[in-house]
């Protein structure tokens, strides 16, 4: 990955910061909005008898697990390459 080395404004660009934080802004301005209108929250709204780390669980589990299949493929591809004597360019 290549990321900027030099200062605050390229990083914010790299990343997208400006519109991330647009987009939070708004998401957090609908959820007022909806509060203020009366209606109930969704179904994934974080509730008391919620733990906020098993709401994040929830969330981060399958990509976990979908990571964890990726990087066993490519474990097998580097042993198999490495088995038969083709070198691996690693990026």
């Amino acid at each position: 990955m290549n990321v900027p080395q030099k200062g605050g404004e390229e990083l914010f660009d790299h990343y997208h910061t400006a519109e991330g934080l647009d987009a939070l802004h708004q998401v957090i301005m609908d959820a007022k909005a909806r509060q203020a209108e009366g209606e109930a929250a969704g179904p994934d709204a974080w509730t008391k008898i919620l733990d906020p780390k098993e709401a994040i669980r929830s969330r981060v589990f399958p990509v976990l697990q979908d990571e964890k299949q990726r990087l066993e493929s490519a474990l097998a591809e580097v042993r198999a390459n490495r088995l038969d004597g083709t070198q691996f360019d690693f990026v």
